[in-house]
């Protein structure tokens, strides 16, 4: 059996707009649905979301600039390892070699 369009229920524009009450219990619930519709769709299918398909942390490296070269690299290698060594044992002789 194949479906016409003809076949298909046709949806009229009153279906689709909100209800419209004037008394204010009606206008408590009308606002208690759209604040249930707000938590999920903000809170609760955010949090299903980031559960299934978690955002990936990225490092974003800048542009060379033009000063660096290996030799510049190889001195702020050393004064890391200086500085790991004095952070572990933090004595006068290890901050003399970092400084």
């Amino acid at each position: 059996m194949m479906l016409v369009r003809e076949d298909l229920p046709q949806r009229r524009r009153d279906d689709l707009e909100p209800p419209t009450t004037t008394t204010a219990t009606g206008r408590v619930e009308v606002l208690i649905i759209e604040l249930i519709l707000y938590w999920f769709c903000t809170m609760l299918l955010r949090d299903i979301i980031d559960e299934h398909a978690p955002l990936k942390q990225r490092i974003i490296k800048h542009h060379q600039v033009p000063y660096m070269n290996c030799e510049l690299r190889k001195a702020m290698a050393v004064r890391n390892v200086l500085w790991r060594k004095f952070d572990k044992t933090p004595t006068k002789e290890d901050w003399e070699l970092y400084r």
